[in-house]
């Protein structure tokens, strides 16, 4: 009887350890892949931050008030900027909405400032009009689109409000 009891203790001990060791493979693999796909959107960051160059501020301002006169190295610098714009909404969004959990905020409302900031003046929602539909990830494409809705102007009449101040007519 003693022999039974033993062995049962013994067989539930193996059955816990196995279940404490799935979990543990579970959670190295989620670490991983937070990893990989941090180190991914640290790479696209990267390539368009290299792109866009350290002053890209009047370029931005022509995109603002006068887009049809970019050139094309103009346009490559403001879709780099755009890009990474993107890539900040998408890395917060994926691992807020995955497993994976890196980031305690509320992403959408960080998301809506930034697509605010960085979409919403003419040229911008026409760059996210085109970029949007190859975006596979749609709580992304949610965010931009509301914050594009609730303030389609945001970027422009924001630094239209600057130049008032710093300049006064």
């Amino acid at each position: 009887m003693k022999k039974d009891w033993f062995q049962i203790i013994t067989n539930a001990g193996v059955v816990f350890g196995l279940i404490f060791l799935v979990f543990e493979i579970r959670q190295s693999n989620l670490h991983a892949e937070g990893e990989l796909g941090t180190a991914a959107f640290e790479m696209w960051f990267d390539r368009e931050a290299s792109v866009a160059g350290e002053d890209s501020s009047k370029i931005l301002a022509k995109a603002i008030h006068s887009p049809e006169d970019l050139s094309l190295d103009e346009l490559l610098v403001v879709h780099a900027h755009h890009e990474m714009a993107l890539a900040e909404i998408l890395h917060a969004g994926y691992f807020s909405e995955s497993e994976i959990e890196i980031f305690s905020h509320d992403w959408r409302a960080d998301g809506i400032s930034v697509a605010q900031e960085n979409f919403a003046y003419p040229f911008g929602r026409a760059w996210w009009a085109k970029r949007r539909e190859h975006i596979g990830f749609p709580p992304v494409v949610e965010v931009i689109d509301q914050a594009l809705a609730e303030n389609p102007n945001y970027r422009a009449d924001f630094f239209d409000s600057l130049g008032h101040v710093f300049n006064p007519k």
